[in-house]
């Protein structure tokens, strides 16, 4: 991620949230790894004209994530510790059309 441009933390500074991804992988029949800041990055989406707190557009960048992931058009990055799945560049931004509510602009033939 970071030879990509992208700026993570290491899984050291994440031991808990880490432990807890991999109980509820084991509970989930699919489950993917993304990391919404980058995929925002790659949006040019400023988190702040969206959301009052960082959490409800990161559940949204991730959702989306999966949809674009579902659809074969998630951009898939690979390293040797596993894969990461993001939002490619020009993708379409999340509309948000109220408090909380956000909707996705029309994407090829889906």
């Amino acid at each position: 991620m970071i030879r990509n441009g992208y700026k993570v933390l290491p899984p050291s500074f994440m031991v808990s949230l880490v432990k807890r991804a991999i109980k509820l992988s084991s509970l989930l029949p699919n489950v993917i790894e993304t990391h919404p800041t980058s995929s925002m990055k790659n949006l040019g989406i400023n988190w702040k004209e969206y959301a009052k707190k960082k959490d409800e557009i990161d559940a949204v960048i991730c959702a989306i994530t999966a949809y674009a992931y579902d659809n074969h058009i998630a951009l898939k990055i690979s390293a040797n510790d596993g894969v990461i799945y993001l939002l490619p560049k020009g993708f379409p931004k999340p509309i948000k059309v109220s408090e909380g509510y956000y909707i996705l602009p029309h994407i090829g033939n889906q």
